[in-house]
């Protein structure tokens, strides 16, 4: 029986798209560059980050500093004025226009279920601090049992040690509990590493499907999530 969900956030529950697009739009301004031009400078070095991050190219407790100069190079603009456009963007956002349509019906559910939800997040060009107020913001958090994430204790997923972390939190064993992501590798794979079962998010897909054996589900949606539990059990 399964009696604990852990979630990645972006691009799980929450759009990191909006975020990049509102950070484009300060920046743009700010150099007179057009958006779109600014915006794909970002996704761009977004890509590359996230590969540097998965190659452990960077220091484990620098890597929301050593991304975000990376990010400041690429668009020609003070690291410390990024900083602070980052974080005026994430103090302005409506979390409305962050979350996913079925975010909250979903962790309402899982809640009503009596299940224990947890998040386990990445960090990359801001900390955690920032991402934390979205949760709050959105109302989240009032469904989060225990939260954490890398740039709080040096470990980034796929390491099975964030993941350990987080169960030894929430006082769950890894063979009752599910991860929720939509990275494969950061995701699926570190969940399966310490023996839970994953979710993988792919909004793209045809189809969902349900590997008991291999204790790995595919999802187009949030809203699957509770019912595919039942199918770990």
């Amino acid at each position: 029986m399964i009696t604990c969900v852990t979630f990645d956030v972006w691009n799980t529950i929450a759009r990191i798209e909006v975020v990049y697009r509102r950070l484009a739009s300060e920046i743009s301004t700010y150099l007179g560059k057009p958006l779109e031009v600014v915006l794909k400078e970002i996704l761009d070095v977004y890509s590359k980050a996230k590969e540097l991050r998965r190659k452990a190219a960077f220091e484990e407790h620098r890597v929301v500093e050593e991304s975000c100069v990376m990010m400041a190079r690429s668009l020609g603009i003070n690291v410390s004025k990024l900083k602070d456009v980052i974080a005026k963007v994430f103090y302005e956002l409506d979390p409305k226009e962050v979350l996913f349509e079925d975010t909250l019906d979903t962790m309402h559910e899982l809640k009503n279920k009596g299940l224990k939800i947890g998040i386990i997040g990445n960090t990359l060009f801001w900390p955690s601090a920032l991402t934390r107020l979205i949760l709050v913001k959105s109302g989240i958090s009032t469904y989060i049992d225990y939260a954490i994430f890398s740039d709080e204790v040096g470990i980034c997923k796929p390491d099975r040690r964030i993941f350990l972390k987080a169960l030894e939190a929430l006082g769950s064993e890894a063979s009752t509990s599910v991860h929720v992501g939509d990275g494969i590798v950061e995701d699926v794979g570190g969940a399966l590493s310490v023996g839970m079962n994953a979710i993988l998010i792919n909004r793209s897909s045809l189809s969902s499907a349900v590997i008991r054996e291999l204790r790995v589900a595919i999802v187009k949606s949030l809203s699957e999530v509770p019912k595919v539990i039942e199918d770990f059990a």
